[in-house]
């Protein structure tokens, strides 16, 4: 710190804005893919850095496009939901509820969605619900430019 003397003629310590290097509490830098305010809870923050070192999204908009086009479906693929959902996410555990009860999912969209809805009941409206939820969450993040 550099001392100044002020006209009172007591020293004035002047503080020296420190400069941050970008580099946050996990190492990861903050302008680079992984960053930001990620308006999502923790565990699809991990994900999404997982996603990231996988090299199954480039970015976070890519992580976010991929996540909503997962939810989107009536029944996604349980590999999908592997890939983009965190374990301990109550979307993940929603979806592994339905498909531990289905003995084999159909390969159609759309026969697909009857046997769950079927099948499943009221576990598949829970998933469905939760799958809305985190729809909205999505649809109020901000596009980056």
């Amino acid at each position: 710190m550099e001392k100044i003397f002020h006209r009172s003629a007591k020293p004035v310590k002047h503080h020296v804005k420190r400069v941050r290097s970008g580099i946050s509490n996990s190492g990861r830098d903050r302008k680079s893919k992984g960053s930001l305010s990620f308006p999502l809870p923790p565990q699809f923050r991990s994900k999404f850095f997982e996603a990231i070192e996988k090299g199954i999204a480039e970015d976070r908009s890519d992580y976010l496009d991929s996540l909503r086009e997962v939810l989107e479906k009536p029944v996604s693929s349980p590999k999908e939901i592997r890939k983009l959902a965190p374990k301990n996410s109550e979307i993940r555990r929603k979806y592994e509820n339905i498909v531990e009860n289905l003995d084999e999912l159909p390969g159609s969209k759309r026969s697909r969605e009857v046997y769950v809805r079927v099948h499943a009941g009221p576990s598949y409206k829970a998933y469905r619900n939760e799958a809305e939820k985190i729809l909205r969450k999505l649809d109020r993040i901000p596009l980056e430019s």
